[in-house]
């Protein structure tokens, strides 16, 4: 049965910040349903997103799932640049939070952090690069550039081998897209433009060539990542009661449900009296003319079985189930917890880590003992990894001389005087690097007399006897200071056996042409009528050319006669006798030079006569 009290309403009655009746008693209107749906909000795998009125009413609630991949808490960019081989200052298109979230690499190798500074999005190098030269920056940065938890990731290492023909090749993960893949070729970081990816295979452009190594570095955000919950609730210090369709907020008041209050009759007085029920609008209209004297305060309020508190902060979330209501009815805290699929992973023998999930405290990997190695008396033996790093070491103590070896130590060089103690054949061919003289080894060796016991004559190159004291002799001396002759000669290629020619498979660079070793005498002048007076024709050896040895083949060339008369200067002795001349060639560049110049001041004067 419903309990029923009289009132006498004076000012009217607001519930909430809702007036319900006025003053005269009139009705005004029943408090509208806020909509929210009656279910659970909230728990290990979701968060409540809670909207409240400004009557303190819960207008609305939904659940969001908790995950990473929404978030995107970091985020990665790539600038490519080319030098003008004028500037150093690139400009990227969004700042890094710092230098260490960048990486930079030109023509396809890392550089230092040292060869660079980062101000702003702004990249200076310490030098200018050459014209051309591609420039391309990698930035890792979260969404707003601050510190906030980010999802935990894990880094994943591939290698490979090129055959010369594959293109293709299969990662063990699938990266977002190329900007979280660094792929290396023999050590050389790759442009972005090299290669593709679609899902977990990576295809080259080129294959790369046989027997290289490849490796590919891929970085991937692990599995329910969670950014950064702060310690303000949720919902805090926020007092709902229901108002017969939904729930508002009444400092220090609140009315209970699932009952009825019946205002037919007059009840005054009713401080501190607590009203439980239902108010409908039916008996709100049957309140005319009455009056409502006392208050209504919080400890009048049906309590739902809610333990007061605070639910939600950094490292809890809120789990709220809401009637039809829209009353709270319970809340509890569930730790955040991070997937058992997230995880970090330190690389054995590299780094160490505490666990491989929660708070994750990485550190350099322990290869060796701490202490001081080396001293007067003992050599310190280090073995590296491949890494670089020590990872063993040793003293190893310096042996003693043999009390038969007498003489001073020099510290500066090597230790001097006269060992008189016994070596043993052993030792002797260890110290050497080959095996000496011996009764079982006598071939190719001198005796113990000093003699030769077998001498051959070889090609260009005679001796005096077979055996005992032996005189290698050859043709002449072939000193660097000697002068040397030879019937042909070949340079990077054979000789071609026709005396007197010199074959090279590349340039013969020979005297000077640096304007600092020349005192200039003056221009050639009147070259044009020089060159006119020179004849350039074929012609063969003649007799006498062919009794000096010259073969009659059809060549090119010019008088040395008639270059004399005119140039003297590059006009000389022929090597085959001193009787005939011969022409430097070479040296008739400078009179065309001249003569062309001279030619094209008379075009350009005729041209100008016809305009």
């Amino acid at each position: 049965m419903a309990n029923t009290f009289n009132f006498v309403v004076k000012n009217g009655i607001t519930v909430g910040n809702t007036p319900v009746i006025a003053s005269n008693g009139t009705y005004i209107s029943a408090i509208a349903n806020t909509g929210v749906q009656p279910g659970v909000y909230g728990n290990t795998t979701l968060i409540p997103i809670i909207t409240v009125g400004a009557d303190g009413r819960v207008t609305a609630i939904s659940n969001t799932s908790i995950t990473s991949s929404g978030v995107a808490a970091i985020t990665t960019n790539v600038d490519t640049f080319t030098a003008n081989g004028t500037g150093q200052t690139f400009v990227l298109s969004a700042a890094p939070y710092n230098i260490n979230s960048t990486i930079v690499n030109i023509s396809g190798v890392t550089q230092q952090k040292s060869s660079y500074t980062l101000t702003g999005s702004t990249i200076t190098l310490s030098q200018i690069l050459p014209n051309g030269t591609v420039i391309e920056v990698s930035s890792l940065y979260n969404s707003a550039n601050t510190s906030n938890t980010v999802p935990a990731l894990v880094p994943y290492d591939d290698n490979f081998t090129g055959n010369g023909s594959t293109t293709s090749f299969t990662l063990s993960v699938s990266p977002p897209n190329t900007n979280f893949v660094t792929v290396y070729v023999s050590g050389i970081a790759q442009q972005k433009s090299n290669y593709s990816l679609s899902g977990n295979v990576l295809t080259f452009n080129t294959a790369p060539p046989n027997g290289v190594p490849i490796e590919v570095v891929s970085i991937v955000a692990g599995a329910g990542g969670f950014v950064g919950l702060t310690g303000t609730n949720i919902i805090a210090n926020t007092v709902l009661y229901y108002n017969g369709s939904g729930y508002s907020s009444y400092s220090g008041s609140t009315l209970y449900a699932n009952g009825a209050i019946g205002f037919s009759n007059l009840v005054s007085n009713i401080s501190n009296t607590q009203i439980t029920g239902l108010i409908t609008s039916s008996q709100i209209a049957n309140v005319a003319n009455t009056q409502i004297t006392g208050t209504i305060n919080s400890s009048q309020l049906a309590n739902t079985a809610v333990t007061a508190g605070t639910y939600g902060n950094y490292t809890n979330i809120p789990v709220i189930t809401v009637n039809a209501q829209g009353q709270i009815t319970s809340a509890t805290n569930y730790a955040i917890t991070f997937p058992a699929s997230t995880a970090v992973f330190a690389n054995s023998g590299q780094l160490t880590a505490n666990s491989s999930t929660g708070n994750v405290l990485l550190g350099l990997a322990t290869t060796g003992t701490a202490a001081t190695y080396g001293s007067s008396t003992s050599i310190p033996v280090f073995v590296t990894d491949a890494y670089g790093r020590v990872i063993s070491v040793a003293n190893t103590s310096i042996g003693t001389l043999n009390q038969n070896t007498t003489g001073s130590a020099n510290s500066a060089t090597y230790l001097t005087g006269t060992y008189t103690g016994s070596l043993t054949s052993s030792q002797i061919t260890t110290g050497l690097g080959y095996t000496p003289y011996n009764s079982s080894n006598p071939s190719g060796y001198l005796t113990s007399s000093g003699a030769v016991t077998s001498a051959v004559a070889g090609t260009g190159v005679s001796v005096s006897s077979a055996t005992g004291a032996v005189t290698f002799s050859i043709g002449q001396a072939v000193a660097t200071s000697s002068s040397v002759q030879f019937g042909s000669f070949g340079v990077g290629t054979a000789a071609s056996g026709t005396s007197g020619e010199i074959r090279a498979t590349n340039n013969i660079t020979a005297y000077y042409s640096d304007d600092r070793l020349k005192t200039k005498l003056g221009p050639i002048t009147n070259a044009l009528n020089k060159v006119k007076s020179l004849n350039g024709f074929y012609y063969e050896a003649n007799e006498t050319a062919q009794e000096l040895g010259y073969q009659p083949i059809r060549e090119v060339g010019v008088s040395a006669q008639e270059v004399q008369s005119i140039l003297p200067e590059i006009v000389v002795p022929a090597p085959i006798s001193d009787k005939y001349l011969t022409v430097r060639y070479e040296k008739l560049i400078p009179l065309l030079i001249e003569a062309i110049k001279e030619q094209q001041e008379q075009i350009e004067d005729l041209l100008k006569r016809i305009k």
